[in-house]
């Protein structure tokens, strides 16, 4: 096949090229810092000079708002990526997916981390990602030089994916597509990189259903993988092109870019304003006399003047300081300093404030495409359920990429054995703060209704409330048949004693229900029946053998007096037969 470079490299799609440059600014102000600065900071006026413009550049912050709530919902994605499953597939994509074997990209990385690190952050802030399954070429002839090459994975950002077609009679499949790929440029003597270049890979599928792909440098000339010329195309052993991407309806950055362009400006205006405004003003009342023509200023002191002087006025030069005095006209109003008015700051901090709140419900609402938010709790709770419904539709798609992945690199493998993909059903935005405060509302309302069955359920859904997103499926409904075969609701340990106490509850099954064996309770009796023993023996040497005194021995259980203790303490305090009748208690202590 013959193509022509030169026109080859300069292809674009219709779509590449209408997004293009809003491509350039949800990147940028998802990035943010001097980049974004340079590109979307303007001059106040004309008359603002140049210098004064690039000195207000230097000090003005760059206000990544945007950024912070798109990586909060990054950060509920990437929480429940624990809960995906990959079972089965080629020995090398398991171990691979834990990041075994120098992982999915041949740094270590495991698949969970490759997507929450790669393709979300680009999926969020492009709505748009790429990833190609590549493989080395096995370069030996034995079967052990083959099982050492193993797939592996990079990223290609919306802008490096130029054009492309796909195949008629499987839409999910790529017919061509053009790619940049950016390469190191290494020092021919130290071999370290320093600077990059531009290929372009082309990659077709011909009517055999083989995939090809040619190389090409940035002038149009073809190359192969060393970048030296050639004219031959390499041929991939796929029946379909390893190229996959993962698309959102739009970005979440789609009607935020914008504000955080007036927050920049707004912030840089204030910053400027802060730092040339910030002094005080000396002013002082004048007699409009003073400025007529007809008088002169004084001149300096024991100065004859000359003639220019005596036909033109001193300006009004005024030294201020501690110890400066100053002289003014009677009647006036003494000489003194005021300070710029902080009104303007205040109403453009207001305003900014009102732009990251705007920013924050803007991102939410891209997320799950429903109506502003109302006042009421009702409205508030379908919010939710949009914004969890949201990042249900971005896990749908992750899970459709990976599982095109995965088909990819069991084609790589020359395997049936594709690996099973499962993300999460459920998504949520809710703090362990909000979790554990709904989880004792559950509990409230589980003890007030006495139905089992009921309590039980309650109980499952507390459990999904704390931990549902923390723990895989299999976990749960361990713990859900365990709370269906329960014998109690409850675990609280002062509820749980207060019904032994109160003699409803055996002391084998409050051992179960507190997580210890149910034979505790009888070795618990014994060691405190020895313990008694022990303490009786010791508070009863010298007294006369039975249980008489046994309370004021310190056992009060093996006693058949219970009160022997106080009556033996009121009868030491008895001064009727003694020869003072001061009360024997002990003093204050030395």
């Amino acid at each position: 096949m013959i193509v022509d470079g030169t026109a080859l490299v300069k292809i674009r799609h219709p779509i590449w090229l209408s997004r293009s440059t809003e491509w350039k600014k949800w990147r940028l102000t998802y990035k943010g810092g001097e980049d974004f600065n340079d590109e979307y900071i303007e001059k106040f006026s004309h008359l603002e000079n140049l210098d004064d413009f690039k000195a207000r550049k230097k000090v003005s912050p760059t206000p990544c708002f945007a950024k912070s709530v798109v990586n909060e919902i990054k950060n509920s994605i990437f929480q429940r990526m624990a809960d995906i499953k990959r079972q089965g597939g080629p020995e090398t994509y398991q171990k691979a997916a834990v990041g075994q074997s120098f992982g999915v990209d041949l740094h270590g990385t495991s698949m969970n981390t490759f997507m929450g690190r790669e393709v979300v952050p680009e999926l969020l802030t492009m709505a748009k990602v790429g990833v190609w399954v590549d493989m080395p070429p096995v370069t030996g002839p034995t079967f052990v030089d083959s099982k050492t090459k193993t797939p592996y994975l990079y990223v290609y950002k919306a802008e490096e994916i130029l054009s492309w077609s796909y195949r008629k009679d499987r839409i999910e499949e790529f017919r061509s597509i053009l790619l940049v790929d950016w390469l190191d440029k290494n020092d021919e003597v130290s071999g370290m990189p320093n600077g990059s270049w531009k290929r372009h890979r082309y990659c077709w599928i011909d009517d055999q259903n083989q995939v090809w792909v040619m190389l090409f440098n940035e002038n149009g000339t073809q190359i192969d993988l060393e970048g030296n010329p050639t004219s031959e195309a390499f041929k991939l052993d796929l029946p379909y092109i390893p190229f996959i991407t993962l698309e959102l309806t739009d970005s979440l950055l789609t009607d935020v870019s914008n504000h955080q362009v007036a927050l920049a400006n707004l912030e840089s205006s204030d910053m400027a304003y802060t730092l040339k405004s910030n002094f005080p003003i000396f002013i002082e009342q004048v007699d409009d006399r003073d400025f007529s023509q007809h008088l002169k200023g004084p001149g300096e002191a024991g100065s004859e003047g000359t003639q220019a002087e005596a036909s033109a006025s001193d300006p009004r030069e005024v030294t201020v300081g501690n110890s400066v005095g100053r002289r003014y006209r009677s009647g006036l109003d003494a000489p003194g300093f005021i300070n710029p008015s902080s009104d303007p700051v205040k109403l453009s901090m207001e305003k900014q404030k009102a732009l990251k709140e705007d920013i924050r419900q803007l991102v939410n609402l891209s997320l799950s495409n429903i109506k502003p938010k109302m006042a009421s709790a009702e409205s508030k709770a379908f919010d939710q359920q949009g914004l969890e419904s949201g990042l249900a539709y971005i896990g749908l798609e992750m899970e459709r990429g990976e599982r095109q992945i995965a088909r990819i690199w069991a084609a790589y493998e020359k395997t049936n054995d594709v690996p099973i993909i499962t993300y999460p059903e459920k998504w949520s935005l809710v703090s362990d703060e909000e979790r554990r405060k709904n989880a004792e509302q559950l509990e409230e309302l589980r003890d007030t209704v006495p139905s089992p069955t009921f309590q039980k359920l309650m109980n499952q859904q507390i459990v999904g409330e704390l931990i549902g997103n923390k723990v895989d499926a299999d976990t749960i409904t361990t713990i859900n048949n365990e709370l269906k075969a329960a014998k109690s609701v409850t675990a609280n340990p002062d509820t749980i004693f207060m019904a032994v106490d109160k003699g409803i509850l055996s002391l084998e099954l409050a051992s179960v229900l507190l997580g210890f064996p149910k034979d505790e309770p009888e070795k618990a009796a014994q060691d405190h029946a020895d313990k008694l023993a022990r303490i009786l023996k010791s508070q009863m040497a010298g007294k006369p053998a039975g249980p008489a005194g046994a309370g004021a021995r310190g056992v009060p259980a093996a006693s058949a007096n219970p009160a022997d203790g106080k009556d033996e303490k009121a009868e030491s305090r008895d001064t009727t037969q003694k020869g003072s009748s001061e009360e024997p208690v002990r003093g204050e202590g030395k």
